[in-house]
């Protein structure tokens, strides 16, 4: 039936080893076969969601109730032909909400509604729901207004995962024509997400590791307001956006009427005080925590693996050849250069690591 299946994708599949076509089959039989295949497969797409959604709420959306018998395919049918409109697309899910309109448009209503249908609830709204139009044409506008602009941030004072988000959900043609750099003020105390910033942004970083004098003071906050001078008086640099909610950096904003500054702040580290001011002054702000965090999956993980291969690399290291030596003389054991390989191939190059529930590790060798 060319006119209704496309011919490429009964093609791809044969080439990943299915075979739909089968000789005098009925079309029950048909969508039997189809959802035993969705169902055998459908794990091979997890990591194509992001790991904060909950894998199994979706997976059940593909797989058709009793959908391996001839009453579950009947009743799903009945359905869907009933209601055959109300399905996103026209297309068949296994989905409770057939009235609840859109549901693909708002990832808000999706995952919410999603989550209901299993009785559970999902909490963190921000990583479905972005700032709003009003705030990105403030960000827009003041890039439009500047000649060249840098991003200075106050990591001790700053989440490295909100500002990535941020960063992510604005026009990146709108970012790349007018942020000159990004320059990091980081403590050796925070957190080393910040050093990998560099790989998810086309924006130049510019890292500074603040070492303390004292162990008790940081010196990040100085070293900003100089570093921001310094950009001026030396680089010709006017405008600035500050990402901190430390209202120190007033002193800063206040002294040099001659830059221009756009403050990006989150909610709860921000008090009234420095947002009257900022309004006062008529400079212009934002929360990045409006921004969608849903899309930042990928900078935690690779800070999270990151970290776990610096752990990894200081205190793991063994050579596996010594072990066997030592083994060899402590047992004295006498094995031939072949008994040895054989030994070697079967025991020790199929080796494991299993984790157990509780995070211990122990090496497994092969049997």
């Amino acid at each position: 039936m060319p006119d209704l299946i496309p011919q490429s994708s009964l093609q791809q599949l044969m080439n990943d080893g299915i075979t739909i076509e089968r000789a005098n089959y009925k079309p029950s039989q048909y969508i039997i076969d189809i959802n035993r295949h969705i169902s055998n497969r459908i794990n091979n797409c997890k990591s194509m969601f992001p790991i904060w959604l909950k894998w199994e709420y979706v997976r059940a959306l593909f797989l058709m109730p009793n959908g391996l018998s001839e009453d579950g395919i009947k009743a799903a049918a009945n359905e869907y032909y009933a209601n055959k409109s109300k399905y996103p697309y026209q297309v068949y899910m296994n989905w409770d909400y057939i009235n609840a309109g859109n549901i693909l448009y708002n990832d808000k209503k999706f995952v919410s509604l999603l989550y209901e249908a299993n009785e559970d609830y999902f909490c963190d709204l921000s990583k479905v729901t972005d700032a709003g139009n009003l705030t990105k044409a403030g960000i827009y506008k003041f890039l439009e207004e500047s000649e060249q602009v840098d991003i200075v941030v106050d990591c001790e004072n700053s989440d490295p995962f909100k500002l990535y988000a941020t960063l992510k959900n604005l026009d990146q043609e709108a970012l790349l024509s007018k942020i000159n750099k990004i320059i990091l003020y980081d403590d050796i105390h925070t957190t080393t997400a910040w050093k990998i910033l560099e790989q998810f942004t086309d924006i130049p970083i510019e890292h500074n590791l603040i070492e303390r004098i004292k162990e008790q003071k940081s010196l990040v906050d100085i070293r900003l307001t100089t570093g921001t001078c310094r950009e001026y008086y030396q680089n010709g640099i006017k405008s600035f956006i500050l990402v901190s909610s430390d209202s120190d950096y007033w002193g800063l904003i206040a002294a040099m009427p001659e830059l221009r500054f756009f403050v990006m702040v989150e909610n709860e580290k921000c008090g009234p005080a420095i947002k009257n001011a900022l309004i006062n002054a008529g400079i212009t702000y934002c929360y990045i925590d409006d921004f969608c965090t849903g899309n930042s999956d990928e900078i935690k993980i690779a800070a999270v693996l990151s970290e776990v291969r610096r752990v990894l690399d200081n205190s793991f290291h063994i050579n596996v050849q010594d072990i066997l030596q030592e083994a060899y003389t402590a047992t004295r054991a006498d094995l031939t250069t072949a008994e040895k390989r054989q030994f070697y191939d079967r025991y020790i190059r199929p080796m494991k690591i299993v984790i157990a529930p509780d995070g211990e590790a122990t090496i497994e060798l092969g049997s």
